[in-house]
């Protein structure tokens, strides 16, 4: 899905809500049909100029910097296929990769990917397996 298609989304519901308070005080007279429709307008206008600001934090797959990619860590709890791992001297959840048992803890583990904060790894040596 597209990035701005993710920020749109992300902005109905409060589009909405602002539309629903002008037309309420459209209607009650609470403010001029012309100060509604300015105000709503100018609601879409913010939301279109704070987009080019904001949209990495849309993006797919975006990771958090510094994330331990390629980094070596040991498992705390078994991977089974998730628990956690400490790399770097932080805790991490983690998980297994693709097609690997559970992953006993104490064992050396080396991190190949990461789903935003979850790290998918691999023991670092096959035969610890």
């Amino acid at each position: 899905m597209p990035t701005w298609v993710r920020y749109a989304m992300f902005q109905i519901p409060g589009t909405i809500a602002v539309g629903i308070a002008v037309y309420w005080g459209s209607a009650t007279g609470w403010i001029s049909g012309t100060t509604a429709v300015v105000a709503f307008t100018l609601w879409i206008l913010k939301d279109a100029a704070l987009y080019p600001m904001t949209r990495s934090a849309y993006e797919a797959k975006t990771a958090p910097p510094g994330r331990p990619v390629g980094k070596v860590g040991v498992v705390r709890q078994e991977l089974h296929p998730e628990g956690t791992i400490r790399v770097q001297g932080a805790i991490w959840n983690a998980k297994a990769s693709a097609d690997r048992g559970p992953i006993g803890s104490g064992v050396k583990v080396r991190v190949v990917d990461a789903e935003g904060l979850l790290l998918i790894v691999e023991p670092e040596d096959r035969n610890d397996e």
